[in-house]
């Protein structure tokens, strides 16, 4: 099956915090498959996720990021101003680095859940339909 590198990611995550017990071993064995099918996507994006994050990183990025935290209030107007833009001009540079990668169309293969399981996920985890729907690959 084809589909995006962003939806093999959420999916993966997903997948790793749902509970299980209402489904019978074989659907069990089905999601730990599709696991293991989604692993090496789901890992290398992350990678690639970490090292864009790390190239695209402003110098005295982390010292504002800390300042801000310890302490907004302390800060002066245009101290805010300057870590928002500092962080925003940041976050809008990684976004557009790893948009390409999480859009790209790759090949998986698993055998896919049956509408009772993912109904039993569901029920089971209290998924919402968006969550449902990303699982339903």
């Amino acid at each position: 099956m084809k589909t995006t590198v962003d939806k093999i990611v959420k999916a993966y995550a997903k997948l790793g915090d749902v509970k299980v017990t209402t489904l019978e071993d074989k659907e069990v064995m089905k999601v730990i498959r599709m696991r293991k099918a989604m692993r090496p996507v789901s890992e290398d994006f992350n990678a690639f996720l970490e090292d864009v994050k790390t190239k695209f990183k402003p110098e005295g990025f982390e010292d504002t990021v800390r300042k801000a935290q310890e302490g907004w209030d302390k800060m002066t107007d245009s101290e805010k101003r300057a870590a928002n833009e500092l962080v925003t001009g940041y976050n809008r540079k990684v976004d557009e680095a790893v948009r390409e990668e999480a859009d790209r169309e790759v090949e998986i293969e698993f055998e896919a859940l049956s509408e009772d399981s993912l109904t039993k996920l569901m029920k089971e985890n209290s998924l919402t339909v968006s969550e449902m729907e990303m699982l339903d690959l």
